[in-house]
């Protein structure tokens, strides 16, 4: 887990995990703000449309995030961790993290407006260009 406890220790960014409320199974984020992590666990916990729609992107679309699901704790946390390993000194990586994360809080997306902004390919949405698949 040394990916992400240098994040956490070397860049102050926060871990949360959560078992999905709709069955989907257990979430874990890791963010640059504390916020991120509670305000994502609340739409993936909240209204059907819109969690739906972020679960759908945090897995799909948006896979280059710091965001995984599984089964348990100990297979999230190391699926995690491997997601992270390569990405924790990129800079651009940290700044696009925390750019998407602030982009899905601040515009407070209803019903399918996150799936709209997908569809128009808003950029803090979109994976880094120089980030591998």
């Amino acid at each position: 887990m040394e990916a992400l406890q240098q994040l956490i220790k070397k860049f102050d960014w926060n871990i949360q995990c959560w078992d999905d409320r709709y069955g989907r199974g257990v979430w874990a984020v890791v963010a640059p703000n504390p916020n991120h992590t509670y305000e994502l666990r609340e739409i993936t916990d909240g209204p059907d449309i819109e969690s739906g729609v972020l679960g759908d992107y945090l897995i799909e679309e948006g896979s280059w995030l710091p965001v995984v699901k599984g089964k348990n704790l100990t297979d999230i946390l190391m699926n995690l961790n491997s997601k992270v390993e390569d990405l924790v000194e990129n800079e651009v990586w940290r700044d696009s993290v925390y750019n998407a994360f602030q982009h899905i809080l601040e515009k407070d997306y209803e019903n399918y407006g996150l799936r709209i902004a997908l569809d128009n390919n808003e950029p803090p949405l979109i994976r880094p260009a120089h980030l591998k698949k």
